[in-house]
């Protein structure tokens, strides 16, 4: 039976990641990143034109309303970390919007961006990327337009992904990881 577009959420995103997070901790920190601004752009996406308003021009507006960013750094959060992510594999640092400003991700910092300024950093858009991730999916699953579409967007199937069909878990590997005092290894769970 074809899953729900909720399921697929959670079993394409929220699952994954969260188990990722169990596994690496912050170290994996970009991942969420990445993926939860591939479930705002579609959301944004599709709520800006549902109103028929413009996508580059509006959307801070909606940044604030749908996602509760700060509307006096929605443009210049977008730009740093979901161009940085979606481009470079991490956010923006520099000049953006004719300002200098850098980026902080620490899980004591909040769900939502927050500009902060220090003599060391300068101005910086400090997150924590796994409650970003949650709130994003979180609101994103009040929109029902948004879930299941009649075009392109429509959330598709995946089937037979799994290495091993007799188990409803995809086998799992032995992961090392290299750091500044030698080689650990996570063990298989």
């Amino acid at each position: 039976m074809d899953k729900t577009p909720q399921e697929k959420v959670r079993a394409w995103f929220e699952t994954p990641i969260m188990t990722l997070k169990d596994w690496q901790g912050g170290d994996a920190g970009f991942v969420p990143l990445m993926a939860s601004f591939a479930l705002a752009e579609r959301l944004l996406t599709v709520l800006i034109q549902r109103d028929g308003k413009c996508k580059s021009k509006d959307r801070p507006e909606y940044l604030n309303k749908v996602l509760e960013v700060d509307l006096s750094i929605a443009e210049i959060f977008w730009t740093m970390y979901r161009d940085g992510m979606m481009h470079c594999g991490q956010p923006y640092n520099g000049k953006i919007h004719g300002e200098i400003w850098g980026w902080s991700i620490d899980r004591n910092h909040s769900h939502l961006p927050v500009a902060c300024e220090s003599k060391e950093k300068g101005k910086y858009i400090a997150i924590d990327p796994w409650k970003w991730f949650q709130h994003v999916v979180q609101k994103y699953s009040q929109y029902p337009e948004v879930r299941e579409l009649p075009d392109l967007r429509r959330l598709g199937q995946i089937r037979n992904l799994q290495e091993n069909q007799t188990s409803s878990r995809p086998v799992q590997h032995d992961i090392s990881h290299q750091t500044d005092t030698g080689v650990y290894h996570l063990p298989v769970k």
